[in-house]
């Protein structure tokens, strides 16, 4: 492969990275829009919640238990993320 051939695989790559770093920009925006939408105490609250619940894991399973447990946890959470977004795009009309 020449030199041209490599400057044209970059290139291709460089506007993939750019239409994905697009899409990641707009996914945020929405997502930023839809926390501003929600009631400050709720944001709050559930946090407090989470803080809490994430402590007595900790008390119960240990720290290499909870540590097990949030990792399984975080590998699910994309999954969960990428239903709630097409849940809520469904609902806003969006594809």
């Amino acid at each position: 492969m020449g030199r041209g051939q490599h400057i044209l695989e970059l290139q291709i790559a460089e506007a993939e990275l750019v239409s994905q770093r697009q899409l990641l920009q707009q996914r945020a925006a929405r997502q930023i829009d839809h926390l501003r939408a929600q009631n400050p105490l709720w944001l709050i609250g559930s946090g407090f919640l989470a803080g809490v619940l994430v402590q007595q894991l900790d008390v119960l399973l240990g720290e290499v238990g909870t540590k097990s447990s949030l990792k399984i946890m975080a590998q699910f959470w994309p999954l969960l993320a990428a239903r709630k977004t097409a849940v809520m795009a469904s609902s806003c009309g969006t594809p």
